[in-house]
């Protein structure tokens, strides 16, 4: 089953994780953004959060297609310390445990989940069933 999703549907509901962040009563510094899929919700985070301070965890996990073995391309140059760690999707859980195990303490959010990668991020929007394939707005050909 495929899930098409709009600009406007991703936006709304990245407003919407920027709502439930807020009601946390957490204060993030900085935004660390897991590429590539956190780079549109963490524009929309920032503004909605007020968070300016932002850098990038690049990772790489679906080399075509199939998730397998966690790549580090590049590590964030900022503190960590209350960081807000974003994505776009938790899949089947495996870059968000990766995250937690080298920033056990990290707070991650994303806009959506997946059965199997449900229980990993702190917040997220909406889960989809495992065999959803989701196609974000910017994937769309």
């Amino acid at each position: 089953m495929k899930e098409f999703i709009s600009f406007d549907t991703y936006a709304k509901d990245a407003i919407k994780l920027a709502d439930m962040i807020k009601k946390t009563g957490r204060t993030f510094r900085s935004i660390i953004v897991i590429t590539r899929g956190g780079l549109f919700p963490a524009t929309i985070l920032s503004a909605q959060l007020n968070i300016k301070k932002i850098d990038t965890y690049c990772l790489a996990s679906y080399a075509n297609k199939i998730g397998g073995e966690i790549q580090e391309l590049k590590k964030p140059v900022i503190d960590t310390e209350d960081a807000l760690f974003v994505d776009d999707l938790s899949d089947s859980g495996n870059t968000a445990r990766y995250v937690k195990s080298v920033f056990p303490d990290a707070f991650f959010a994303c806009v959506y989940v997946k059965e199997k990668g449900k229980e990993i991020p702190d917040l997220y929007v909406k889960e989809y069933p495992q065999n959803t394939w989701i196609i974000q707005p910017w994937e769309i050909d």
